[in-house]
């Protein structure tokens, strides 16, 4: 099991494309300002020019050398490990704009997990759906090692075949995960919320972040209302 004194580094992938800034700052106001000793600081993960980690205040920004397209995505994870590798964590938990967090009960979770081979998500046939992955530090560093970094347009199909195929390491770890229904009250409680909706506006999910945040969190923040659209 792993210990009470794990290290969780969180990462996010992200876009400049538009609207998605302002999804990324609505990740950064709710469920990533919750301070708890046990995380890092989050890396929010880009396709860019150049090869870079930029560490702000309160999260770290990758950037991968490639173009922005679905078909780099395994490149971008894998150049994001690499780059995060050196920092002191145990397990990293990998999600996407649609992705709000408990960083509490996620916390909890990862205690029931085995500090190896944790490979952990909603299986999607095979391998862990790409909207919320646990993976202990050994599995990283497999990837790093060995993923095929190729165009490829399932990142998360990729990464289950590789572990399954090289290394015998399938989906584990008995995961959670909500699909919130845009209720603003009696929200079920989890460690994660997928929000995204395809037949509503992607700037729903602001408001989204936002109701699961005042209703479930309750700390400093609790009460604070989204940005009017």
């Amino acid at each position: 099991m792993g210990d009470v004194k794990s290290k969780i580094i969180m990462a996010v992938g992200s876009t400049k494309q538009e609207p998605y800034p302002l999804l990324i700052k609505s990740c950064q106001d709710t469920w990533d300002s919750v301070k708890h000793p046990n995380y890092l600081k989050t890396v929010y993960f880009y396709a860019g020019d150049t090869n870079q980690l930029i560490e702000f205040d309160n999260y770290y920004e990758h950037y991968t050398l490639c173009e922005e397209t679905v078909g780099n995505e395994a490149l971008k994870f894998v150049q994001m490990f690499k780059y995060v590798w050196h920092l002191d964590w145990d397990f990293l938990v990998a999600g996407s704009t649609s992705s709000y967090w408990d960083k509490e009960r996620l916390f909890d979770k990862i205690q029931t997990l085995s500090d190896t081979n944790t490979y952990c998500g909603i299986n999607g046939g095979g391998y862990a759906s790409g909207c919320g992955r646990i993976f202990s530090r050994d599995v990283i560093k497999k990837l790093i090692d060995g993923l095929p970094t190729g165009t490829c347009n399932d990142e998360d199909a990729l990464i289950g075949q590789y572990l399954r195929d090289e290394h015998r390491i399938f989906v584990n770890g008995t995961p959670e995960r909500v699909q919130y229904n845009y209720v603003t009250h009696n929200i079920e409680r989890c460690y994660h919320y997928r929000v995204k909706e395809m037949s509503l506006p992607k700037l729903e999910e602001i408001k989204a972040f936002h109701n699961i945040f005042n209703e479930t969190c309750f700390n400093d923040f609790k009460g604070k209302s989204y940005v009017n659209l």
